[in-house]
Parts: C-alpha cells; structure tokens; sequence
C-alpha cells in the first residue's frame, strides 16, 4: 500500500511526525525542537507551508497563515503574559496592521505605511489612567510619536502635534469638566537651556491666562482674567517682574529677584492714588499720591515705615512741608498761605504750635 504517515527521529533525536496524501506528498507534520517546543505545519500540494502553529517554552502560543509563496500574511498569537495579538504583512512580510490586547486589557489597533522611509502608526493604547492615557497616536519612520489623541482615566481629553526631531509641538487639552489649555513649545537652543513657549488656558473656574515664555531663563510675560473678571498681566525677568492688575481697585508692582515687592501703585475704593516705595526689608520709606479730597501729596519715612516728611498741596492751593517725630507727631511747618504769605510753625510733643512765623 501506499506510505500515509512517517514516524521519525530527526537530527538530535528530535521527533518527527508526517502525514502524506494519496500521492506521498508530506501535508502535516508535527514535530518537538531542541527546546522541547511543539509545532504543527499543513503544507499544500507543492509541499509550501501554509499554516503553522507552535507553542513557546516561555508560554506563548502562535498560529501563522502563508500565501502561495510561503509568505506569513496572517499571525495569530498569545504571548506569554496572556496578551493575544493578531498581525497581517504585505508581500513583503512587513507588518502593516496589528489589533492586540496588552497585559491590562487595553485593546490596540496599529497601522504601518507601505515604507520604512515612511512609516506612520496609529494605535489605540493605554489602560486609561493618567500616565498611561488611552488614545490615538501617530508616529514616524523613528517611531516618535507625532501627533497623538487621548483620553484618561479622569476623562480629560488631549490632542498633541510634535515637530520634525521634536523640535517644536502644538497641544490641546482638556483640564477637569471645563477647563482647557492650548499650548505650542520650541525645543531649547541648546541642551539644559530654556525651552520657548506659549500657553492659553481657562480653568475650571473661568479664569482665562496667556503665558509666553522666551529662550532666555526666567523671562515671561502672562496676561490674563480672573474668575471674578478681574484681568491682570505679568511681565518677568531673572532681575524681578513688573505685574499689573485691574478692578474696584487696580493696582500693579515692581517685583525684584528675590520675590520682594519695591514698588506698588494703585487706586482704592473712593479713587484715591499713591505709589509707595520699599526697601529690601519691606518697609516703606516713600509715597506719593493724592488724597480722596484730591490733595497730591509726598511722604518720605524711617525704616520702621513711619511718616517723618510730608510735602502737600491742599485744595486752596497753600503747599506746605511738614516734619514729624519718630511718633509721627507734627513737629514743623513751613510753608505758604492761600494769598502767598510764608509761615513756619514749631509744634511741641503734643503737636500743639507754641511757635508761628509770623504771629497771628
């Protein structure tokens, strides 16, 4: 009769099953490697493999489909972490479409352009938590991600535009149920230096910001919109920030390096206006504004803050000079009268005039 099945220890003493068909033409095989692997084969008329199916020491199963020429087309697999995997190659035998589970459960889907010179990848991956977002991603022949659409656990949804050598990116992103950033980057002239950037937000509570930051370090200006409507803007440098801020009482300020106020301008309440000066310390050692009833005046103080010289122009028009002690007791006047008279007061620790130039 005719030979149907062949039983045999192969090189190494490794075991070999084949099945033959009607002509003696080996159709199956079953066999074991070195590693004690088991592997079955199903070969077409011309004895080409066209489906083979193995299992791993290590775990893992995999199944593959060939075409007439013995070209793998169709794998199916389930690595050893449990992860299944299905992957489909063109002629030649280059991977351009897979759909896999990761070892979370994460469903993905990934694309491959016809070209190594050109190969794009879009995939849907991750678990869904923050560091690890679910979305879709593009990437180049480097397999660098460039654009990317993702959604985390939290819900918040981003989409992300990268540069050619990542020089430069565009995102979009969502922060909690309202908020949202807009935000282009350019990479750093030079490694370790500062990276230029812009950034549009609007927080959960409404507040709206602009914040550009340039090449060189610490230098920014942001603009932006409280919550309450209140707007306010920020320019910035490693010397100190210069900040600005309006409303029922505007106000802006002179910022040094080291996080101290020097200098504060603003309106209060009922529209009065000062500028105040301070040293390094904080305390305020000069003013000058106008009164609520309009009087523009000039304050020179100690370093405990207090006032010990005034300058001022009431409404008459009459200016005067006044000195006061380290109690801010007035202690001298001098100064003019509404009709252009000179006068000189001397006041005493009580701030009652025992002396007036001329008399009265």
């Amino acid at each position: 009769g005719k030979k149907r099945a062949v039983l045999l220890l192969a090189g190494r003493d490794l075991p070999r099953l084949a099945l033959l068909d009607d002509g003696e033409k080996e159709r199956a095989a079953v066999s074991v490697d070195e590693e004690g692997s088991p592997a079955l084969d199903l070969m077409d008329e011309r004895g080409v493999t066209r489906v083979a199916a193995g299992l791993s020491r290590q775990g893992s199963v995999a199944l593959s489909v060939a075409d007439e020429e013995g070209r793998q087309r169709l794998n199916l697999g389930l690595l050893s972490d449990g992860s299944p995997r299905v992957t489909l190659q063109d002629e030649e035998q280059r991977v351009r479409a897979s759909l896999f589970l990761d070892a979370s459960g994460a469903p993905g889907l990934s694309l491959a352009g016809a070209t190594q010179g050109r190969l794009a990848t879009l995939a849907v991956l991750g678990s869904g938590a923050e560091a690890d977002p679910a979305g879709l991603f593009i990437k180049d022949e480097a397999k660098r991600s460039r654009a990317s659409f993702t959604l985390d656990g939290d819900g918040a949804a981003g989409v992300q535009l990268v540069g050619p050598q990542e020089a430069s990116g565009l995102s979009l992103a969502s922060r909690g149920s309202r908020g949202v950033e807009i935000a282009a980057d350019r990479a750093p002239a030079a490694p370790g230096a500062p990276a230029a950037s812009a950034r549009l937000g609007i927080g959960e509570e409404g507040a709206a910001a602009l914040h550009l930051a340039g090449q060189a370090e610490g230098s920014s200006a942001r603009i932006g919109v409280g919550a309450a409507g209140e707007p306010s803007w920020t320019l910035s440098t490693p010397e100190g920030r210069l900040e600005a801020r309006a409303g029922p009482t505007p106000r802006w300020s002179i910022v040094d390096g080291e996080e101290r106020e020097r200098c504060t301008a603003g309106l209060d309440a009922e529209g009065a206006a000062e500028i105040l000066f301070l040293e390094k310390g904080g305390a305020c050692r000069a003013g000058l504004g106008t009164a609520r009833d309009g009087t523009p005046y000039m304050a020179l103080r100690d370093p405990r803050g207090r006032s010990r010289v005034e300058l001022q122009v009431p409404g008459e028009g009459a200016p005067h000079v006044g000195l006061r002690d380290g109690e801010e007791t007035p202690r001298l006047w001098l100064g003019l009268s509404a009709d252009g008279v000179p006068e000189v007061q001397i006041l005493d620790a009580e701030g009652r005039p025992v002396l007036t130039i001329p008399r009265r």
